[in-house]
């Protein structure tokens, strides 16, 4: 009780002497005002479309027209259509647009995520495949989808795939520029007053180029991307990009080998061949140890003729390596995207704090697992990382300054921090964004941040008599002195309040060695750290590439933690109730040393625990 109130006056009374020392030192300093301004925001043409979620609906817009015979005889459209059945997250509609009579045939809307909702939609449209028809009228297939976007409360996320292999064709409108017209000027602008984005798909080499024009023309006025698809098979790819942004995936290069590695911290790993008969050629995903991966380690599972899309979702057990799409068509084309578990923080500067101008900045970034996000992680020089920063600085709503950086990876034990530094030469508003990339792997980035650069302060001093200097340093001197002070008798009182190490560790390799814990510690180690002591300090113990602290708390409790991710460190724990039994360690994770315990690497006991010390 004497000692915790010892404690707490000092704590008070250095709270209190702190202040004191602030607000004498700002009495003494006249700072400038910043002059930066916040840069203003561009305005987009249309509203931002937001992620997709269970709400978002789906159009597709399908041209059935009679051309199709020709420009897509296999009909990959029709695959590729059944695929986003198989992708979409939410509520899904197809309008197959052909002929001249109102209302078009409509497939949906029905929701995805209702049981069996996915195979009565894609039978749906099976049973479309070769149906085709003469006209092509665009119009009506997109003011169609306007009614049922209405009809449904313009959902956020909601967006429309346009799929087409010619101009918009009607007996009373030959040329297609009356239904061009109306679309550009009347329709699309409706779709971006609600942040509903069309994306076109110009699909064969019949398209001419005031089509595309037309079609590019639709997707810039309401967001969207415009895919000028000159083979059906490339469908696919822009496709599958857009589900990649939906779900925040990231293409994993698959080679010509359509083999691609997985990381220790994927999550979610979604892998799709698209070929030209899979029935002919099945598809099988091939584990690292080269064989068929169990179904049951598969999810969602989809396919037609000219596709199969597998997720993997990886929770508990990461069986991290390559990973081979193993098909006997030489035409197949492979895609693989990943969710990874780890995401950037950024742990310097903080948003909106005040920096001088011409002075060194210095961006601080880690990498945390979501598995354990009280963590960093620690890459080695085997692994692929990179960061970089893109910054602007912005002054009375011009750019000054703009440029690129990469962050470089600190040397251990500061190996979990990747910085660099940057000087900007005026005030203004700076803008920060962080990429990265993790086994070539894109994590999600960080929101961009805004600090503000002012000039320097100057002090009031300047110009002045000495009144101004005999003033301000001495009381920055007596200050300075009386906080060291102070720091001093709380670190004695720091180390005086902590439990000393205790016991001794038996070398379960040499048996008959032994270490007792917390003898012949270094000064250094003694005050900074005198209830921890690290791998470092045991000598004569192989622990391989284990690295793990010793802690000693009150009530003579010992706990092991661990330094840094060693999956193979364990604990053979003898006091449990069911005898004895493994405990694994890992990070973030502390856990407890009774007498007898041992510690394992790679399963082989280095070291027993003792809580007495030797006689």
């Amino acid at each position: 009780m004497f000692t915790r109130g010892i404690w707490l006056s000092l704590s008070i009374l250095l709270l209190s002497c702190h202040s004191l020392f602030l607000a004498g030192n700002i009495l003494a300093l006249q700072t400038q005002e910043t002059t930066g301004q916040r840069a203003m925001a561009s305005q987009a043409s249309c509203a931002v479309a937001p992620a997709p979620d269970a709400r978002a609906l789906l159009i597709v817009l399908l041209d059935r027209s009679s051309s199709l015979a020709q420009t897509d005889p296999e009909e990959y459209s029709t695959s590729v259509t059944r695929i986003l059945a198989d992708l979409w997250p939410g509520h899904m509609a197809v309008i197959f647009f052909s002929g001249s009579s109102q209302p078009l045939l409509q497939s949906g809307p029905v929701d995805l995520t209702q049981t069996g909702a996915r195979t009565s939609l894609q039978r749906q449209i099976e049973a479309q495949k070769n149906m085709l028809h003469g006209n092509t009228p665009t119009q009506y297939a997109v003011e169609q989808a306007t009614s049922l976007l209405a009809q449904n409360g313009y959902p956020a996320g909601s967006e429309v795939m346009l799929i087409t292999d010619g101009q918009p064709f009607l007996p009373a409108d030959q040329d297609g520029n009356k239904q061009i017209t109306t679309i550009e000027q009347k329709d699309a602008p409706a779709f971006c007053t609600h942040g509903i984005p069309i994306n076109t798909f110009g699909l064969g080499n019949q398209v001419p180029s005031y089509t595309q024009t037309f079609l590019r023309t639709v997707a810039g006025e309401t967001g969207g991307r415009y895919q000028d698809v000159t083979d059906p098979m490339q469908l696919a790819q822009p496709v599958l990009q857009l589900y990649a942004s939906w779900q925040h995936l990231a293409f994993v290069a698959t080679g010509s080998k359509h083999q691609f590695l997985v990381d220790t911290y994927a999550r979610q790993v979604d892998f799709i061949a698209f070929l030209k008969n899979s029935q002919a050629f099945p598809v099988t995903l091939l584990g690292p140890n080269q064989q068929p991966v169990p179904d049951q380690e598969l999810l969602n599972q989809g396919g037609d003729k000219h596709y199969q899309f597998e997720q993997m979702v990886l929770q508990q057990f990461n069986p991290a390596g390559t990973y081979t799409i193993q098909t006997g068509d030489p035409s197949v084309q492979t895609y693989v995207l990943e969710e990874t578990r780890l995401h950037v923080a950024l742990l310097s500067p903080v948003p909106h704090a005040s920096f001088s101008a011409g002075k060194p900045l210095t961006v601080s970034v880690a990498f945390f697992d979501d598995n354990n996000p009280t963590q960093h992680i620690h890459p080695t020089s085997q692994e692929s990382v990179t960061v970089g920063l893109t910054y602007t600085l912005q002054k009375a709503g011009k750019i000054v300054v703009k440029g690129e950086k990469t962050l470089h990876q600190q040397a251990p034990p500061d190996d979990d921090l990747f910085s660099t530094q940057i000087t900007l030469p005026s005030a203004g508003s700076l803008t920060l964004a962080i990429s990265a990339t993790y086994q070539y792997v894109p994590v999600p980035a960080i929101p961009e941040i805004s600090v503000q650069i002012t000039n320097a302060p100057v002090s009031s001093c300047v110009g002045t008599a000495s009144p101004c200097q005999s003033g301000a340093a001495p009381l920055f001197i007596v200050g300075m002195a009386f906080l060291t002070l102070l720091f001093l008798l709380l670190l004695f009182f720091f180390v005086w309040r902590r439990p000393a190490p205790f016991g001794f560790l038996e070398n379960s390799q040499q048996r008959g060695q032994v270490q007792v814990l917390g003898k012949h510690r270094t000064l250094k180690n003694r005050l900074l750290h005198p209830s921890t002591i690290s791998t470092e300090e045991l000598t004569g113990f192989d622990f391989q590439d284990a690295h793990f602290r010793l802690r000693f708390q009150r009530g003579r409790r010992l706990v092991l933690v661990m330094d840094r991710n060693t999956p193979s460190l364990s604990v053979w724990c003898v006091q449990k109730p069911a005898g004895q039994q493994m405990q694994p360690v890992s990070l973030g994770s502390p856990v407890r040393l009774h007498e007898q315990d041992r510690i394992l690497v790679h399963g082989v006991p280095c070291a027993m625990f003792h809580l007495d010390s030797p006689s």
